[in-house]
């Protein structure tokens, strides 16, 4: 298979017409050049010229079969392959498989006869960006077939004359980057009633005032790459048509914020991914805590608040979630002994559970009854249940270290009024100071020359340049001025 990329005339050979194409494999013979002259962009062997008589535009499902499964040299003539073409074919029968791709072939309709006789036990069906422009047409050619999984994707067909008819058996739909909106969902979803499978991926559906409902044994959604996906409380109320059985969501790469609580549940929602969204603080898992409890395995990748390398988000996460199991694919064990188990550094339950507990630990201390309180436990609504797990978190004393202890701000204050702060050990000598005076103002300072001001206002001399900071009781905001 191949796309057109170039239509007309070649140096060397001016008088004719070629057609410049790129396959889909690396079995052309340049990258889009002819005698130094570049005419499109490929990749390196999937560029070829052929005459116009070699393009297909149209093709049967039966000539498309024989193209993808079988060995027909006189097609191969038809479509321009040579003989020297790398070549993957399957050598089971078409009458044995039980999935079938025609994606990319220029098919312009299907054929019930044709399915029934060449690949009777075919049950996943994909004709994706082929040219067949109608489900009417779909319907007649797979209904009463083993079909049950089908795949019409980068194409949008019509649904004319579908106002009264349904794909019975098809209880799998992959539509990926096709264009559908929301009200091509409203007539799509009447259409498809027994899916358990549906993949939307990569379409324009927003939700907003949403008049398509969910086939009601829906377990498998994919509604990832739908930008205009931004408010949770119309994802949440769409699935609530499938809350009993719902197990599986994808809504990555959309432009959700934030998760806020609601009154429909999900008990058999295990796995769900939510990377690549604008989720704008990690209370929002709180609320996924409740609304999707049953959650076992979860993604969060590509969200500016958890951080590809930010660990204690990532705790947050663990412990705001109590059935998690994987983030991010990550196996969460129970313990340290658990982890050590599994050869790997993994983040444990526990110790992410008493990391929340102590981040958290001096705005639990310093609350009173009132509002506040209310608010802490509202939107960190494991708290008790975890302090009573695992007992009181420890408050956090923020200590200085030996060198912040040793260390001071003082102003140096110049003739002209000019002040600069600095930052010195207590162990600094004056007459070091003094250098600093000459470096930093020009102004030669001699022994006995250089006074402290204290934050009371009382005035100090400094007249021996041996002394250090800490012998004359200099503080942090104290200002050394000269009298010179």
């Amino acid at each position: 298979m191949a796309t057109v990329a170039y239509v007309g005339a070649i140096e060397g050979r001016p008088e004719d017409c070629w057609i410049g194409i790129v396959y889909v494999e690396p079995i052309g013979k340049h990258d889009g050049t002819h005698n130094g002259k570049r005419y499109f962009e490929c990749a390196q062997n999937f560029g070829s010229f052929v005459k116009p008589s070699k393009i297909v535009e149209e093709m049967s499902l039966e000539e498309a079969l024989i193209a993808q499964y079988e060995r027909n040299t006189e097609l191969e003539e038809k479509v321009g392959a040579m003989n020297s073409s790398a070549l993957f074919l399957i050598e089971t029968p078409t009458t044995e498989l039980r999935s079938v791709s025609i994606t990319d072939f220029p098919v312009v309709s299907l054929s019930r006869e044709t399915i029934l006789q060449k690949t009777p036990k075919c049950r996943h069906l994909d004709i994706s960006n082929t040219k067949i422009t109608s489900w009417k047409q779909v319907h007649e050619s797979v209904e009463v077939t083993e079909i049950r999984e089908l795949t019409a994707s980068r194409m949008k067909l019509n649904s004319a004359g579908m106002e009264n008819l349904a794909f019975q058996s098809i209880d799998s739909l992959i539509l990926c980057n096709c264009d559908y909106d929301d009200e091509d969902l409203a007539l799509l979803s009447a259409m498809f009633p027994n899916l358990k499978k549906l993949n939307l991926s990569g379409n324009r559906l927003s939700l907003k005032e949403s008049k398509w409902n969910l086939p009601g044994n829906l377990t498998f959604l994919d509604l990832s790459d739908n930008k205009e996906i931004n408010s949770w409380e119309e994802l949440v109320n769409l699935l609530s048509k499938v809350q009993l059985s719902l197990e599986d969501l994808n809504i990555s790469n959309c432009s959700l914020r934030n998760i806020t609580s609601h009154e429909a549940r999900f008990p058999k929602l295990t796995q769900m991914i939510l990377s690549g969204n604008l989720i704008d603080n990690l209370e929002c898992f709180s609320n996924l805590n409740v609304v999707m409890e049953s959650l076992t395995h979860l993604s969060v990748n590509n969200i500016s608040t958890v951080g590809e390398d930010n660990d204690d988000s990532r705790q947050e996460i663990i412990a705001r979630m109590e059935n998690l199991l994987y983030l991010n694919r990550s196996f969460i064990p129970a313990t340290d002994a658990d982890s050590l188990s599994t050869g790997a550094k993994l983040n444990t339950r526990r110790g992410a559970e008493i990391d929340y507990l102590n981040r958290k630990a001096n705005e639990w201390y310093a609350l009173t009854p009132g509002p506040s309180s209310e608010q802490f436990y509202k939107t960190n609504p494991r708290w008790k249940e975890l302090v009573k797990k695992l007992g009181e978190p420890v408050q956090q004393v923020k200590m200085a270290t030996t060198m912040e202890s040793k260390m001071l701000k003082i102003n140096l204050k110049s003739k002209s009024g000019e002040c600069i702060e600095k930052e010195l050990i207590k162990t600094t000598k004056i007459k070091l100071i003094q250098v600093m005076f000459k470096k930093l103002f020009k102004e030669k300072v001699k022994d006995g020359q250089l006074n402290l001001l204290d934050d009371c206002g009382r005035v100090f001399a400094l007249d021996k340049s041996d002394s250090t900071l800490d012998d004359v009781n200099a503080a942090t905001g104290d200002t050394i001025f000269s009298s010179t």
